[in-house]
């Protein structure tokens, strides 16, 4: 039965891709979150601890999940102040904290439609970047 599992999980990863993300650099205190969420979480706002990276502010603007499992996705980073892994939001819903989304270059004035800040992970590996922090 080891066997079996072993095999389907080597098989799984096989699939993968791996996703690095670039960001503009973040400073100040608490640390940098980058999700890689599904469709599912993006909506929900909530983010798998598997597809999640957690840096140090002041350390990098450059980070890599890896073996994402094919499929549809979109990457938010955002500088998580007081560490509590949320993105802070005001009364209004409007982020508290400085964020930024894959394919999202204007500020909106509403949460974007997935549709529109979403990429697709196959097998092969995927270098994308986030303009602009808002």
């Amino acid at each position: 039965m080891k066997m079996i599992v072993l095999s389907t999980f080597v098989m799984a990863s096989a699939f993968a891709g791996n996703v690095t993300v670039n960001f503009p650099s973040i400073d100040g205190e608490g640390q940098v979150v980058l999700r890689i969420v599904n469709e599912a979480e993006y909506k929900a706002d909530k983010g798998a601890d598997e597809r999640t990276e957690i840096l140090g502010a002041n350390e990098v603007s450059v980070a890599t999940i890896n073996n994402v499992a094919p499929g549809e996705y979109s990457a938010l980073v955002y500088h998580d102040k007081n560490s509590n892994l949320k993105l802070d939001k005001n009364a209004l819903g409007i982020p508290k904290e400085n964020y930024g989304v894959v394919n999202l270059k204007i500020r909106p004035l509403s949460k974007p439609k997935f549709e529109k800040v979403k990429f697709t992970v196959g097998k092969d590996d995927l270098n994308l970047t986030i303009d602009k922090l808002f």
